[in-house]
C-alpha cells in the first residue's frame, strides 16, 4: 500500500470490479482510453490481469481510493517494463466525481516515485491520446515533459487517432520527490500495494 496526500494506492482485489465497472462504462471517463463496456463482466479478465500482474510482477496496478471514505476513485499502474533500461510506461483512470479533488496527482506521483526510488527505474513514459487535455495537465503536474508525437498510433472509437509522449527520467527534479532509496530491482509479489 502507498499514501500519498488524499489518496491510498493498494492493489486491486475482486471486489473492485464495480468499481472498475464504473470507470470504464463512463463515456466520459473511457472518451480517450476505449470505448465505453456495458456490463462488469466484460471487466473480469481486465481486473484478472491487474490482480495477476501485481502478483507476477509483471505490472504494478495499483487501485486508488480517497483517505478517509475508502471510496474507488480510479486506477494507477506501472506496466511495460524494461530493466534492461530501467524504464516503464504509467497508466491511469480516474472517475468523473473524483475530479478536482488532487486524487490522481498524488496517486500518480506516489506510483512514479515508487518505480523510481524502490524499482530503480531511469524512466517512465505516459502516451496519452491527442487532445486528452485533462491527463497533459496532470503529466505537466507531475514533472512529465512532452517528447513526441506518434502519428495515427492509436485505433479510438473507429478512428485513428495521434498519441502524444511524455518522459519523466529519474534525474527529472518534479514536485512531491522525497528522497532517494537505492538500487532498484525487479517487482515482486511482496512489494508493497
Amino acid at each position: 500500500m502507498l499514501k500519498a496526500g488524499n489518496a491510498i494506492l493498494r492493489r486491486f482485489t475482486p471486489e473492485d470490479l464495480d468499481g472498475l465497472f464504473r470507470c470504464f462504462s463512463d463515456p466520459d471517463a473511457t472518451e480517450f482510453i476505449t470505448d465505453p463496456v456495458d456490463r462488469p463482466e466484460a471487466l473480469e479478465g481486465v481486473l484478472e490481469e491487474f490482480i495477476h500482474g501485481h502478483e507476477s510482477g509483471t505490472a504494478l496496478n495499483w487501485a486508488v481510493v480517497e483517505k478517509g471514505t475508502g471510496l474507488y476513485a480510479g486506477s494507477v499502474s506501472l506496466q511495460e517494463f524494461s530493466f534492461h533500461d530501467g524504464s516503464a510506461e504509467t497508466a491511469f483512470e480516474l472517475l468523473t466525481e473524483h475530479r478536482g479533488k488532487g486524487l490522481m496527482t498524488s496517486a500518480l506521483s506516489a506510483a512514479v516515485e515508487y518505480g523510481f526510488d524502490a524499482l530503480g527505474l531511469h524512466r517512465i513514459e505516459a502516451r496519452v491520446a491527442e487532445g486528452n487535455r485533462r491527463a497533459e495537465r496532470l503529466l505537466y503536474r507531475v514533472g512529465f515533459r512532452l517528447e513526441g508525437t506518434l502519428r495515427d498510433a492509436l485505433l479510438l472509437h473507429g478512428a485513428h487517432r495521434n498519441v502524444n509522449v511524455f518522459g519523466l527520467l529519474s534525474s527529472d527534479a518534479f514536485p512531491g520527490r522525497s528522497r532517494r532509496r537505492g538500487p532498484g530491482r525487479m517487482p515482486s509479489p511482496s512489494d508493497p500495494g
